[in-house]
C-alpha cells in the first residue's frame, strides 16, 4: 500500500476550499487503498487580514519545515491549494517533490485559476510551469481542463468531492417543480448567471440566493 501526503487547508474555518479538502481525505476509497497522511495549511481564522505578511512569512515556513519532514516516507504528494498558495508555493513543493523523486498530484481550488493569471505575466510563467512538471492535474471544471490541455497533457477533470450516497437519494422529486438554495459569494465566476438563465428559461426552477 501506498504512502499518500495530502497538503491542504481543513475547516476551520468554513469554506469551499476546506470542505472540499475534508471530504476526499475522508473517502473510503482514499483510506482503503493508502496509507494517508496529512499536512492542514488552513489559517484557522474567520477572518484573513490583508497585508499581514509576518502572518504569511510564520504558515509558509511552518508548511515548509512539515513537508521536508515529511516527503521521504510518502510515495506521492497531492497537494489541494487555492490559487495565491498554488502561485506562491506549490512550485518549491514541486521542486522538493522532484529531489526526492516523488510523484506528485495537483488540484487547484476554483474554477477561474485562468483569469486569475491573466493579468499577470510572473503569475502566469509560475503556474504554467507547475503544471507542466506536475506528474497530474486535476481541474475542477471542463473549461479548466480544456484550458490545461495547452500545457499539458497529464491532467484529468476532477470536480468538487461528493460521496457516494449523495447519488443515491430514494427521496421522491416532482419532476415539474423544483426549488434550490444558491449558498455562497454572489460572483459570476460561481456560475450565477448561468442559474439565473435556467431559472428564466424553466418555469418550474426557482432559486433563492
Amino acid at each position: 500500500m501506498k504512502n499518500l501526503l495530502f497538503i491542504g487547508p481543513l475547516p476551520p474555518p468554513v469554506g469551499g476550499d476546506t470542505i472540499s479538502f475534508q471530504k476526499l481525505i475522508s473517502s473510503s476509497y482514499i483510506n482503503t487503498n493508502y496509507n494517508i497522511d496529512i499536512i492542514d495549511i488552513s489559517q484557522k481564522k474567520n477572518i484573513r487580514i490583508k497585508g499581514d505578511i509576518k502572518e504569511d512569512i510564520k504558515r509558509y515556513i511552518k508548511v515548509i519545515k512539515k513537508i521536508l519532514q515529511r516527503v521521504k516516507k510518502n510515495d506521492i504528494i497531492f497537494v489541494n491549494a487555492n490559487p495565491g498558495f498554488a502561485v506562491t508555493v506549490y512550485w518549491q513543493i514541486l521542486i522538493i517533490s522532484k529531489l526526492y523523486n516523488k510523484k506528485t498530484i495537483f488540484k487547484i481550488f476554483g474554477g477561474s485559476i485562468d483569469k486569475y493569471i491573466s493579468k499577470n505575466v510572473f503569475k502566469k510563467f509560475i503556474l504554467i510551469s507547475s503544471i507542466k512538471y506536475t506528474d497530474l492535474y486535476l481541474p475542477q471544471t471542463r473549461h479548466l481542463l480544456k484550458w490545461s490541455r495547452r500545457y499539458t497533457s497529464k491532467s484529468l477533470h476532477f470536480p468538487n468531492w461528493l460521496y457516494s450516497w449523495q447519488f443515491n437519494s430514494t427521496d421522491s422529486i416532482n419532476p415539474k417543480q423544483k426549488k434550490l438554495i444558491f449558498v455562497g459569494q454572489i460572483k459570476e465566476e460561481k456560475g450565477v448567471f448561468e442559474i439565473l438563465d435556467i431559472v428564466e428559461k424553466y418555469e418550474y426552477i426557482e432559486c433563492d440566493f
